[in-house]
């Protein structure tokens, strides 16, 4: 039972490894792709969608899901996000077939944890 329980935590432990990993490289070539053609702003959920391809309930899905997280709100209520949230769309788009949507959020806040300097 013990021999179970070190390869059970170990192969999590790889697949966390592995996870991170995929989002890193996936988000350094992101960066590395001109965003010409998505002009740096604020931006409504109908650009989100637009520009992304995504619905609009998967937007909100995923940003109720902290996958994705608005920036700002408007006066009326509108959820704003910044220019970075195509990049993690993205990401997720690459990563969803073999990842489950839970590894891939504990993936991203982790890497805001780094980022952050916090020590969650």
């Amino acid at each position: 039972m013990v021999s179970l329980m070190k390869t059970n935590s170990g192969n999590f432990s790889d697949e966390r490894e592995k996870i991170d990993s995929d989002i890193t490289e996936i988000l350094h070539k992101l960066e590395q792709i001109s965003s010409a053609a998505i002009p740096p702003k604020l931006y409504r959920i109908g650009e989100v969608v637009e520009f992304s391809g995504f619905s609009r309930q998967t937007i909100h899905n995923y940003t109720a899901m902290g996958l994705i997280r608005e920036s700002k709100w408007t006066s009326s209520g509108h959820r704003l996000y910044e220019e970075d949230v195509f990049h993690r769309l993205e990401a997720i788009k690459q990563l969803k077939d073999s990842y489950p949507l839970l590894r891939i959020k504990e993936a991203f806040d982790r890497k805001d944890s780094m980022l952050s300097g916090s020590t969650e």
